[in-house]
């Protein structure tokens, strides 16, 4: 399962890595070193920002989404119905809203254990690393055109991200063990594949948290849409002006956010589960 999981990461950053080149050379005549060296001298202005995450966005496609396509094809003769894209009784997105509702009562959780994470014993060079990113998300999230990045920072990552963790890595994760075991791996391996390691345990917890509903409901579409929910609430507060790091409010929404979360996911088990696949 390893190695799989490695060549998803390793297939997405060569595809990337392609196409910022291409970006690069195309619209900036920055070719090769060139053009690595371009973006890491431009800290402070991010001029180089747009091909940066578009090229993510190209990569999660072709190194996530049709990979994770590509492996579902040598398990299954119907890759949809492995991937757990199958249509149900006419309704393909039941369950959807429980699973938004669920992910937004999530959010101070969250936020409180980004702030544990980041005060965790870390080398200078992750920090570092980490707040270059950081920085380099807060200046597009606040400047760049909202649907530009509703699109390759939330629907795309959405959908590519959870064809391949949700969709492949859990159901193999569940063939070769429990489900508990599925969810806590698969949302490990989520939070790994970011490199952000000052928000490795709050991302853990979101993988997690979109694991239990493809697995409560044995249907990929509630995380595509609570991944989407979650993505695009953070990107809209940038673009008003809050930090993308914080919420409004304070760690006594924890709690309220908690019960939010709880009562969904059991509306979503009782309302919306399927037949285990």
């Amino acid at each position: 399962m390893v190695p799989l999981i490695v060549g998803g990461i390793v297939a997405y950053r060569i595809v990337y890595t392609v196409a910022l080149l291409l970006l690069m050379g195309v619209f900036y005549d920055l070719w090769g070193s060139a053009a690595f060296q371009a973006i890491a001298l431009d800290r402070d202005t991010h001029a180089y920002a747009w091909p940066v995450f578009a090229a993510n966005a190209i990569g999660q496609i072709g190194g996530l989404g049709a990979f994770a396509w590509w492996l579902a094809a040598h398990e299954d003769t119907t890759p949809p119905r492995y991937l757990r894209l199958e249509n149900d009784a006419g309704a393909p997105w039941r369950g959807a809203g429980w699973a938004m509702v669920g992910i937004m009562g999530l959010l101070p959780l969250v936020q409180l254990l980004g702030r544990l994470n980041a005060a965790l014993p870390m080398p200078n060079d992750l920090r570092e690393a980490d707040a270059v990113q950081e920085a380099l998300f807060s200046t597009v999230l606040s400047s760049g055109p909202l649907a530009v990045n509703l699109l390759l920072l939330a629907v795309v990552p959405a959908v590519c991200e959870e064809l391949f963790f949700r969709g492949y890595v859990q159901r193999r994760l569940e063939a070769g063990g429990t489900a508990a075991s599925a969810v806590v791996l698969s949302g490990f391996a989520f939070g790994l594949y970011h490199l952000r390691f000052t928000h490795l345990l709050p991302l853990t917890v979101v993988g997690m948290y979109l694991a239990y509903a493809v697995w409560t409901t044995q249907r990929l579409r509630p995380a595509v849409a609570a991944h989407f929910a979650y993505n695009a609430a953070l990107i809209v507060l940038a673009w008003r002006g809050f930090d993308p790091g914080t919420l409004p409010g304070g760690a006594w929404l924890v709690v309220p956010g908690m019960v939010v979360t709880i009562w969904a996911l059991r509306q979503l088990t009782a309302t919306d589960a399927a037949p285990a696949a």
